[in-house]
C-alpha cells in the first residue's frame, strides 16, 4: 500500500492521508438518536420535455399562497386542534417553537428531549443524555441553539436541528427547573430548588453572577416552582419563586450594576410562572391560585384580574404583539385571554391531562400546548 501512494501524485496521496486522519471520535456529552435511516434515492435520468406552452389569457393563475395570519382577538374563538405530537412515554413538562417556525422542542419526565418539525407533526431526532425529569427547554434566539435543563442538576445545549451535544452545564443547584435565554442571546438564566439563580455565558456556560432571591432561605424550604422574564432587553428580570412551604414572591432586577431589587406587591400565593410582553409594558404572573394578575410595568401595578379557570395556572405566554395572553392550567384546559380588557376569549378542552407549558409561534399564528397526558397540540385558525 505504501508503495502505491508514492506512486500517486503527490496531491492524491496528501488526500488520503487527511482522510484516514480525519474519522470522527463518538461524543460522550449526549446523543441525539435519529428516528429515520435515510435512503439514497435511485438515479434518474432527465426526461427532455417540450418548451412550455403559454396558458390562454381565459386560465386564471394559482393563486398565491397566503400567508399564515396571527391570532387575534377577533379570531382567537375559531382555534382548533391542527395536530398533536405523540411520542414522549411520560408528562411533557415543557415546550419551546423555534424562531424560524420550523421546530418544536420538548421535554418530558421520561429524561428526553425531542426535536419535531412544527408543519408536520413527525419526530426528528430523540436528544438523550439527561437521567432526571426534563422541566425546561428554550431556543436561542437565532434558533440555532437549545438549552434544556434538568432536575438530574444539568442543562445542556444542543445544536439545531441535528441534536448534536455542544455543552454541558453543572450547576451549584441541585435540581434545576427553569432555563431562559436572555432577548440578546448572550446570557442563559438558570433557576433551581436552590433559593438563588445563576447568569451564565450561553456559548460556553461561563459562570457569571449569581442571584439571591431575598427573603428565601434554604433551610426554609427549598423552591418547587419558577417564573423568569427578561423585561424589554437584556438589562432587567423579573422573577418570580414558588415553595410548598411558604409561598411565593416576585422582584425586579436591575442586572446593569449591584442593586439590591425592587419587591413587588404579590399576594404571597407560590408563583408557577411568568411572563413579560415583548415590549416589557406587560408583566402577567401565573400563581397558586386560580385567577391570573396582569401588571403594568410603567406603574407596577395589577390592572386585570384574569377570571375563569377552575384550578391555578401552570403557564402564561403573551403572543409576539401582546394582544394576547395563553394559560394553561390543572383543569387541564387552555385559554387565551384578551390583554386590553383581560376578558376571556377563548376555551381549549382537547387535553385529558395538566397542562403544564403553552407558547405561540413567533409569527403569532399558532399555540403550542403541552400536557401530562404525555402529548403536545398545536392549535391553528379555520384556513
Amino acid at each position: 500500500m505504501t508503495k502505491r501512494i508514492w506512486q500517486l501524485p503527490l496531491a492524491c496521496a496528501l488526500t488520503l492521508l487527511l482522510a484516514a486522519c480525519n474519522f470522527g471520535q463518538p461524543t460522550t456529552a449526549g446523543t441525539a438518536v435519529p428516528l429515520e435511516t435515510p435512503v439514497r434515492a435511485p438515479t434518474r435520468t432527465a426526461v427532455p420535455t417540450a418548451s412550455p406552452t403559454a396558458l390562454p389569457s381565459s386560465t386564471p393563475a394559482p393563486a398565491p399562497t397566503a400567508a399564515p395570519q396571527p391570532i387575534t382577538a377577533g379570531s382567537a374563538p375559531s382555534l382548533h386542534s391542527v395536530r398533536s405530537f405523540v411520542g414522549h412515554s411520560e408528562d411533557v413538562l415543557s415546550l419551546d417553537i423555534s424562531p424560524d417556525g420550523r421546530w418544536l422542542a420538548t421535554g418530558s419526565a421520561d429524561d428526553s428531549v425531542r426535536l419535531w418539525e412544527l408543519a408536520t407533526g413527525r419526530s426528528v431526532a430523540v436528544l438523550q443524555g439527561h437521567t432526571d425529569d426534563v422541566r425546561s427547554v428554550a431556543f436561542s434566539p437565532l434558533g440555532d441553539r437549545l438549552a434544556s435543563a434538568s432536575e438530574d442538576g444539568t442543562v445542556r445545549l444542543w445544536s439545531v436541528p441535528d441534536g448534536a451535544p455542544l455543552v454541558e452545564m453543572s450547576s451549584l443547584l441541585e435540581r434545576i427547573i427553569l432555563v431562559r435565554y436572555s432577548p440578546d442571546g448572550s446570557v442563559v438564566a438558570l433557576a433551581g430548588n436552590r433559593c438563588f439563580l445563576e447568569l451564565r455565558e450561553s456559548r460556553h456556560g461561563i459562570l457569571r453572577r449569581t442571584l439571591s432571591q431575598p427573603g428565601c432561605i434554604d433551610r426554609v424550604g427549598s423552591a418547587d416552582s419558577w417564573g423568569l422574564a427578561f423585561v424589554g432587553g437584556p438589562s432587567q428580570l423579573a422573577m418570580g419563586v414558588g415553595r410548598p412551604c411558604c409561598g411565593g414572591s416576585l422582584y425586579l432586577w436591575d442586572l446593569t450594576g449591584e442593586n439590591d431589587p425592587i419587591r413587588m406587591r404579590h399576594s404571597g400565593a407560590q408563583i408557577n410562572d411568568l411572563d413579560v410582553s415583548a415590549d416589557g409594558t406587560m408583566l402577567a404572573v401565573a400563581a397558586n391560585v386560580a385567577a391570573i394578575r396582569l401588571w403594568d410595568m410603567q406603574v407596577r401595578e395589577v390592572v386585570h384580574t384574569l377570571e375563569g379557570h377552575l384550578y391555578s395556572a401552570t403557564s402564561v405566554r403573551f403572543s409576539p404583539d401582546g394582544s394576547l395572553l395563553a394559560s394553561g392550567s390543572r383543569d387541564q384546559t387552555v385559554r387565551v385571554w384578551n390583554t386590553a380588557d383581560g376578558s376571556p376569549l377563548v376555551t381549549l378542552e382537547d387535553h385529558s391531562g395538566v397542562v403544564t407549558s403553552v407558547v405561540f409561534s413567533a409569527d403569532g399564528s399558532l399555540l403550542a400546548s403541552g400536557s401530562e397526558d404525555d402529548t403536545v397540540i398545536l392549535w391553528g385558525l379555520i384556513r
